[in-house]
């Protein structure tokens, strides 16, 4: 998996796979929220001592931000503990 690369707003459709990667310290309190459930299938990301990652069920990052602003508008979590994230293929290989 390469490393995962910040997606600013708006997002965009078909451009997946898309997390939120949800900083735990930041949203202290706050986290976790009923309704978004940690990636549990991926090793490396179950490992991360700081944040929590949440699959974006629709795959986009559009989808990816409209998550995130509910998040921050619905639960208080603080805008900077959650970001919208994406994993591109790596050169050659297909998704």
């Amino acid at each position: 998996m390469t490393a995962p690369e910040s997606v600013p707003p708006p997002g965009d459709y078909g451009d997946g796979p898309v997390f939120l990667r949800v900083h735990r310290a930041r949203a202290a309190g706050h986290w976790p929220v009923p309704g978004f459930d940690r990636e549990v299938n991926d090793r490396a990301l179950a490992a991360d001592p700081d944040h929590d990652w949440i699959r974006v069920p629709q795959g986009n990052s559009r989808c990816g931000h409209a998550d995130r602003d509910r998040l921050v508008a619905d639960h208080a979590l603080p805008g900077d503990a959650v970001e919208v994230v994406r994993f591109r293929p790596p050169p050659g290989r297909r998704r």
